[in-house]
């Protein structure tokens, strides 16, 4: 019996440090509203950021709305007459971030990201 009883001890305590791990949702917020898209490159992550007049040339490029999920492969990739975009697509939105918990952390979550993905 006792040796049945260290096994189980022993089979216990990782799935007790999991729970442990586990992030706190409480306080969480989708940001999937107000997101913006540029199917491009740009020549840095300034260029995404960088102030610019409404209607000046610096707001070159053109960034369209939308929100999440988004697939920028959602109607070329099933039509047989175009090319399916096979290059960069860069998303911004600015978002203020408010933690509750005096010096405590923010995580941020990304579900779905591409194959590679960078934040700045």
């Amino acid at each position: 019996m006792r040796r049945f009883l260290k096994i189980w001890i022993i089979c216990l305590i990782p799935f007790f440090g999991v729970l442990n791990g586990q992030v706190n949702y409480e306080n969480s917020q989708q940001q999937n509203e107000g997101w913006e898209y540029y199917q491009n490159d740009l020549g840095s992550p300034w260029e995404a950021v960088r102030p610019a007049a409404p209607g000046s040339s610096e707001m070159v490029p053109i960034w369209l709305e939308v929100t999440l999920p988004h697939c920028f492969n959602a109607l070329d990739a099933v039509n047989p007459n175009v090319n399916y975009y096979q290059g960069l697509g860069w998303y911004r939105k600015n978002m203020e971030i408010k933690n509750p918990y005096k010096n405590g952390r923010t995580l941020l979550h990304f579900e779905g990201s591409g194959q590679k993905t960078e934040v700045y």
